[in-house]
C-alpha cells in the first residue's frame, strides 16, 4: 500500500491512527451519548445537538486562521495542540455540572477540530510529498479514517453501558492525549524539518499545472465551496441522527448500531478502489462519480428500506460514496488551484463545510421533531442532489480537453 521510503510511510501511519482516534472521539461518539445526556441530565434535545453545531461554528471561524499556521508552522505544532485541545474538550463534556459549561466545552472541542482532522493532516503530507506525490498518500491517509465510525459507534456504545456517558467521554480525552498527542509531536517533522529529497516519492516530470488557473479561479471556489457544503451538511445530520433514523426505521438499537458500523469499512473499500483503480482518472472524475453514488444511496432507501440486505446495501454504497468524496477535499482543491498556499485554500474552504455541518444537527432535529425521521432522509437527499449539481457543473468546466 505504502511507497516512498520510511519517513513518509512513518508520517502516513502517524495521520491515519490519529484521524481514526480524531474522528472517533470528537465526531463518531456524540451519535451514540447524545441521546445518553438527554435523557439523564434533563437538558432539551435542541440544546444538546445545538451545542454539536456550535463546535462546529467555531471551527469554521478557527479553519482559515489554522489553514495560514500550518503553512507557517507545519504538522508537527499545529496538530499537537489540536490533539491537547480536543482532550480538555471532552473531558470537560464529561465534567460539565451545568449547561454553562456544557455549551463551553464543546467550543473547545470546535476550536481543536481544524487543527487536527483531515485539513491539516492533507496539507501536512502536500507539504512533504508535493502536488503529484500527495494524492496516493491522502487516500492512504483516508483508508485510516474511514475506520473511526467502525471502532467508535460499537466502543462508545460499550462503554456507555458500563461506564456511563460521563466515563465515556473520559476515555475519549484519555485517547486524544494519550495515543493522538504523542503521534503528532514524535512521528511529524517539524516546521523547520522536512524530509530530504530522497524520501520524496520519485516523480517523472514537472508537477501539473492548476486547473483552475487564475481566470477560473473564483468560479472554481464558489462551486467547490457548494459542493462540500452540501456534501458536509448531508453527512454531518445523518452521522449526528444516524442510530436515531435508523432505530425509526424499526431496527433495535442494537441493529442500527451493528448497521451504521458497516460505513466505515464502506469508506475504506471505496477509497482502496480509487487508490488501486483510479490512478487514470482525473479528481474531477472520481468527485462526479462519487457524488453520483451518493445519490444512488438514497434511491436505494427510499426504494427498498433499510431492513435486511437493502440496509447493508444502503450502508455500503453511502459509506463508499463518502469515503471517496472524503479524498475529493485534499485531491481537489489540489487539481484546480495548486500546491502553493494549499493550506490557506483548504482553510478557506472549510469554513462553508463547517458551517453547514454546524447547523446540520441543529437543523436535523428541528425537522425530525416537527415531520419525523422521514424528513430527515429527504433532506438528505436535497443536500445529495445539490453537491452532485456543483460537482458536474466543476467537471463541465475544468475537465481537461
Amino acid at each position: 500500500m505504502f511507497r516512498g521510503n520510511y519517513g513518509l510511510i512513518r508520517v502516513v501511519i502517524a495521520l491515519g491512527l490519529t484521524m481514526i482516534v480524531g474522528w472517533g472521539t470528537v465526531f463518531y461518539a456524540f451519535g451514540v451519548l447524545a441521546p445518553k445526556m438527554i435523557a439523564d441530565t434533563g437538558m432539551s434535545r435542541g440544546f444538546v445537538y445545538g451545542c454539536f453545531s456550535l463546535a462546529l461554528l467555531t471551527s469554521g471561524a478557527v479553519a482559515p486562521a489554522a489553514g495560514r499556521l500550518i503553512d507557517r508552522r507545519g504538522g508537527r505544532f499545529v496538530m499537537t495542540i489540536g490533539s491537547c485541545l480536543a482532550a480538555a474538550g471532552c473531558l470537560l463534556v464529561g465534567w460539565s455540572p451545568n449547561m454553562a459549561v456544557h455549551a463551553f466545552a464543546w467550543m473547545v472541542i470546535g476550536a481543536a477540530i481544524p487543527l487536527m482532522l483531515y485539513d491539516p493532516a492533507f496539507a501536512t503530507i502536500t507539504h512533504l510529498a508535493g502536488a503529484s506525490g500527495a494524492r496516493r498518500l491522502i487516500i492512504q491517509i483516508t483508508l485510516f479514517g474511514g475506520l473511526a465510525s467502525t471502532v467508535f459507534w460499537p466502543l462508545t456504545h460499550v462503554l456507555e453501558a458500563a461506564y456511563g456517558w460521563r466515563m465515556a467521554w473520559v476515555f475519549c480525552a484519555a485517547a486524544n492525549l494519550l495515543i493522538c498527542a504523542p503521534l503528532h509531536y514524535f512521528l511529524l517533522p517539524s516546521s523547520r524539518r522536512t524530509l530530504p529529497p530522497e524520501d520524496k516519492p520519485s516523480v517523472s516530470g514537472a508537477e501539473e499545472k492548476p486547473l483552475a488557473g487564475a481566470s477560473g479561479g473564483p468560479y472554481g471556489f464558489l462551486a467547490l465551496a457548494i459542493m462540500f457544503a452540501s456534501n458536509n451538511f448531508m453527512l454531518s445530520g445523518m452521522s449526528a441522527h444516524m442510530i436515531p433514523l435508523l432505530v425509526s426505521q424499526s431496527l433495535t438499537e442494537a441493529e442500527s448500531v451493528a448497521l451504521a458500523a458497516l460505513i466505515g469499512p464502506a469508506q475504506v473499500a471505496g477509497r482502496l478502489v480509487e487508490l488501486l483503480f483510479g490512478r487514470n482518472l482525473s479528481p474531477l472524475v472520481i468527485g462526479t462519480l462519487a457524488t453520483f453514488a451518493l445519490l444512488a444511496a438514497f434511491v436505494l432507501l427510499a426504494t427498498f428500506g433499510v431492513s435486511g440486505w437493502a440496509g447493508i446495501a444502503f450502508a455500503c454504497v453511502y459509506g463508499a460514496a463518502n469515503g471517496i468524496i472524503t479524498v475529493s477535499r485534499g485531491t481537489l482543491p489540489l487539481a484546480l488551484f495548486g500546491r502553493a498556499g494549499y493550506g490557506s485554500v483548504l482553510g478557506r474552504l472549510a469554513r462553508p463545510g463547517l458551517v453547514a455541518a454546524a447547523l446540520a444537527p441543529f437543523i436535523f432535529a428541528l425537522l425530525i421533531d416537527f415531520g419525523g425521521a422521514d424528513l430527515g432522509f429527504e433532506i438528505s437527499f436535497a443536500a445529495a442532489v445539490l453537491a452532485f449539481a456543483a460537482m458536474t457543473a466543476i467537471y463541465l468546466r475544468f475537465r481537461p480537453r
